[in-house]
């Protein structure tokens, strides 16, 4: 199956994340920085109370959060090599913070067809644009 992915955004909620025995609520926030770019903050929110620092992602290119055909939640991030990433977001072993997130493939080689389709998605998030 090849994975489609719509509805670019820069925060996402879920009120039922699953964290090992616990269903938690979770919010994903893209965070911009004018020097040293993007990067995608993860808040807990455990028994009422939300942790004291959110769990971050290394800062690097523009980046957006998309679902996809299969249920799933994606980031997608341009890197300074000029490939996109694709990063599971599913809770699936989160219990390591957001650095293990697994790349669900290779990286998108610029020039290629599902580079640009990619790229689209991205600039359509809700940032001020950026040079490319």
């Amino acid at each position: 199956m090849i994975l489609s992915f719509s509805n670019p955004r820069t925060t996402a909620f879920f009120p039922d994340w699953k964290m090992g025995n616990y269903l938690v609520e979770c919010r994903f926030v893209v965070e911009v920085h004018p020097t040293k770019g993007y990067r995608l903050l993860r808040y807990l929110q455990r028994f009422g109370r939300e942790q004291k620092t959110p769990k971050s992602s290394r800062w690097n290119g523009r980046c957006c959060i998309v679902n996809g055909n299969d249920n799933g939640v994606y980031l997608l991030q341009r890197t300074r090599y000029g490939t996109i990433r694709i990063r599971n977001l599913n809770p699936v072993s989160n219990d390591k913070g957001i650095r293990n997130f697994l790349d669900i493939a290779e990286p998108v080689q610029k020039g290629t067809e599902l580079y640009e389709s990619l790229l689209t998605l991205i600039l359509s998030s809700s940032f001020p644009r950026e040079q490319s």
